[in-house]
């Protein structure tokens, strides 16, 4: 009896996941975060800002936080 009783306490205190990886990224806002970061930290390592001379940060952070979406089952069409 103290099994379940323990068991029903840990499975009712375990978070909820989300149905998709999307949803548990944060969905687009969450997924925009991240990237918009990850993009900004990309421009200040000198080991890859050349790389990224020709590029357009905004539209850089766009197109991968668009594909990382439709990637992890949100409702985006990466284009």
């Amino acid at each position: 009896p103290i099994f379940l009783l323990l068991f029903g306490l840990i499975a009712a205190a375990a978070p909820a996941r989300a149905a998709t990886l999307y949803e548990d990224l944060g969905g687009q806002e969450g997924i925009g975060r991240f990237v918009g970061r990850t993009i900004d930290l990309s421009y200040q390592d000198a080991r890859i800002r050349e790389t990224l001379k020709n590029s357009k940060p905004d539209y850089l952070k766009k197109m991968i936080a668009e594909q990382v979406a439709a990637l992890s089952g949100g409702p985006v069409r990466y284009s």
